[in-house]
């Protein structure tokens, strides 16, 4: 009676450590299952994860040759640039010249322009002299054509008589 009585107690005893496992599985089998459902969600997520990192490896990729294509252009922009300054620095060194080519030409218009004053003086001058004398000799002139009329006058009367 003693052993069935500790026989009853040990199977009891039992029992309940066997309903109480059967709840610690039921429990990890929920823990399980939620577990799974995380893990389900976690690799999804992990999916759209890996599909964001392509497409933001494959836009990487077109930025880094978009930007060098505009590293490319830059350059040969300032190439063009460093022609144009070399073009406008010859272009300000020509115009210097001329500007001082047209300064000579201008003073050399002005001693022109001096030297035609001159000339038309001295061309007056001339002129006043050359009349003043043609003046005194057309005086001379006909004071010697009177003279000359009065000598042939007289020639004529001592030719007459």
């Amino acid at each position: 009676a003693v052993v069935s009585t500790q026989s009853t107690g040990t199977v009891s005893v039992l029992n309940g450590e066997i309903s109480q496992l059967q709840q610690c599985t039921s429990t990890l089998a929920e823990v399980n299952k939620h577990q799974r459902n995380e893990l389900s969600i976690l690799q999804s997520e992990t999916e759209v994860l890996r599909a964001t990192n392509e497409e933001l490896a494959d836009q990487t990729s077109r930025m880094n040759s978009k930007m060098e294509a505009e590293i490319t252009r830059n350059a040969a922009l300032a190439k063009e640039v460093e022609e144009l300054k070399s073009t406008i620095e010859f272009l300000q060194m020509e115009h210097s010249f001329s500007e001082n080519e047209m300064s000579r030409r201008d003073e050399s218009i002005v001693e022109l322009e001096a030297e035609l004053t001159q000339l038309r003086e001295s061309k007056e001058s001339i002129l006043q002299r050359a009349k003043s004398k043609l003046k005194d000799r057309t005086k001379k002139l006909n004071s010697s054509r009177i003279r000359l009329g009065y000598a042939l006058m007289e020639v004529r009367e001592l030719k007459g008589s």
